[in-house]
């Protein structure tokens, strides 16, 4: 998946603003419409501040449309999602954490200094991050994803058993 300006997946359109004759800024001088920087997201949580003084927890179970899931946006392929099957996979064997978007703000729309909005991707979540760690929009630390750590710990038995 690539990125679009702020964040946003490559599959949100970036509508023509109608500032062809007089650019709003240079990404859009430069690529035209998808390149304009001045697009802003509109979420639809508050963020509130980090509380860098909790530690993460792990989700109780995995959620509905967890990312591990088979039938989820991530292991079919969608555009929009942040990761896919293969990389979660390599995530799991690495121990390098995922982290579960419950509670994490996302836009559900862009907003561009001249007036125009344009629909976001339900898949395209915008936390915080501070020390590496994902912000909840309530300030707490997102959680470990359920699915990953269920597979994580299975992986760890294999490797303690071979």
């Amino acid at each position: 998946m690539s990125l679009c300006p702020n964040g946003a997946s490559s599959s949100e359109s970036w509508p023509d603003v109608g500032n062809a004759e007089d650019p709003c800024c240079y990404g859009s001088a430069l690529s035209g419409p998808g390149g304009c920087t001045c697009w802003m997201p509109v979420f639809d949580l508050e963020q509130q501040p980090p509380r860098t003084d909790l530690e993460p927890d792990v989700q109780a179970g995995m959620c509905p449309d967890c990312a591990y899931r088979p039938n989820s946006p991530e292991r079919r392929g969608v555009a929009d999602a942040a990761t896919d099957e293969q990389a979660l996979l390599a995530l799991v064997e690495s121990g390098s954490v995922f982290w579960c978007h419950r509670g994490m703000r996302r836009p559900t729309h862009w907003q561009h200094p001249f007036g125009a909005t344009t629909p976001a991707s339900p898949l395209n979540y915008q936390p915080p991050i501070h020390d590496g760690r994902p912000y909840k929009a309530d300030g707490t630390p997102g959680d470990l994803c359920a699915g990953w750590t269920a597979l994580r710990l299975k992986a760890m038995q294999r490797s303690d058993a071979g």
